[in-house]
């Protein structure tokens, strides 16, 4: 399983059913929160890594169009230690700014979680 460590990867990619139009990504965190400012940077490189992997369709060889069409994008980040305020208002600034258009300029959804458990 690849981590927040490697910023320019998707951690995990999966479906709840073949019929589904949401995609869930995951992010995977194990970092500690004592250098928030470093912290934020890294986790924000890897939300843009996920955004533009949304954008350019770069799921599509696994997922491929027409047969999975997505409306939905999920994206799970995953922690190991409980975030601080500052992220959590950076994730919902975030999560309120985005937009995601693809190559059929179809609108695509993003919408951010949060989970707190142990990540190896």
């Amino acid at each position: 399983m690849t981590t927040i460590c490697k910023t320019n990867e998707i951690d995990r990619m999966y479906l709840y059913d073949k019929f589904s139009k949401c995609l869930w990504l995951d992010i995977y965190d194990k970092f500690s929160w004592n250098d928030t400012k470093k912290h934020l940077s890294t986790l924000q490189e890897k939300i843009n890594t996920y955004i533009c992997y949304i954008e350019t369709g770069g799921y599509w060889d696994r997922y491929p169009a027409p047969e999975f069409n997505f409306d939905i994008f999920i994206i799970t980040i995953v922690f190991s230690y409980v975030p601080t305020e500052e992220y959590v208002n950076f994730l919902t600034h975030v999560g309120k700014n985005i937009r995601i258009r693809n190559k059929s300029d179809k609108s695509k959804t993003i919408m951010f979680l949060a989970d707190l458990q142990e990540v190896y």
